[in-house]
């Protein structure tokens, strides 16, 4: 992980270095439209369905159906895995900490994962069909089926992942694979694999690319005042 303090560098390393994080500290949390425009300057918006350009992250306890809105810890995931084309990248800039030392993000390269995930359990992620839908009511209007790992037009791996007590990878075709198997070994391996591990506070905006590193974050405290920005980029 790099730490830069300036758009410049931010880019400059982005550039040189697609598939690792950065993170680029400030004296102050950016506003909206700062956060907007170094969105566009990285490479544009993806606007997140139901959620705008910008999308506001904070403990909610009217919410029950969203861990990212919860005080519990949120697993290993990608954003947009119900999309045909996720977002590349996304911004999450630190406006408030949780205050109590919790909500500390974490992250897992697939460069990591996949030099010891089992032949069979790749063979599967790469062959076999599996749902992934927006919303977990039943209404499959946004959703995505496919497989788990790809390779881009560079030639390197992608991934796109949820798996959490709400949700976990349906196989819609197992192609012959061990398709259910390797969603259990993959979920059951994130639960105890060692992260890299990072504290926000106000100011900081990590660029993290979405489809060679897993992310998350550890549990909030009870008074969580932990508020985070986020904006997808293509």
């Amino acid at each position: 992980m790099q730490i830069v303090y300036n758009i410049e560098e931010l880019l400059e390393f982005n550039r040189d270095f697609p598939r690792d994080l950065v993170v680029l500290r400030e004296k102050t949390a950016p506003s909206s439209e700062q956060l907007r425009g170094y969105a566009l300057r990285i490479g544009g918006i993806v606007e997140a369905h139901g959620f705008g350009e910008i999308r506001s992250i904070r403990y909610d306890p009217r919410v029950t159906n969203s861990t990212a809105l919860s005080l519990g810890p949120l697993p290993f995931h990608t954003d947009g895995s119900f999309l045909q084309h996720p977002p590349r990248r996304f911004m999450l800039s630190c406006i408030s900490d949780d205050g109590g030392g919790g909500g500390s993000n974490i992250f897992y390269p697939l460069d990591e994962l996949l030099t010891i995930l089992p032949q069979w359990a790749e063979e599967s992620f790469r062959t076999a069909d599996f749902l992934f839908p927006q919303t977990y009511d039943g209404d499959l209007a946004i959703s995505w089926i496919g497989p788990i790992l790809s390779t881009g037009v560079d030639g390197c791996s992608r991934i796109r992942w949820r798996s959490d007590h709400l949700f976990r990878p349906a196989v819609v075709n197992a192609c012959g694979t061990r398709a259910a198997e390797a969603v259990t070994w993959l979920h059951e391996h994130l639960l105890t694999a060692q992260p890299i591990t990072y504290l926000s506070h106000p100011g900081d905006t990590i660029l993290v690319p979405n489809e060679s590193i897993l992310h998350g974050r550890t549990a909030l405290t009870a008074q969580s005042q932990r508020l985070v920005l986020r904006v997808w980029v293509g």
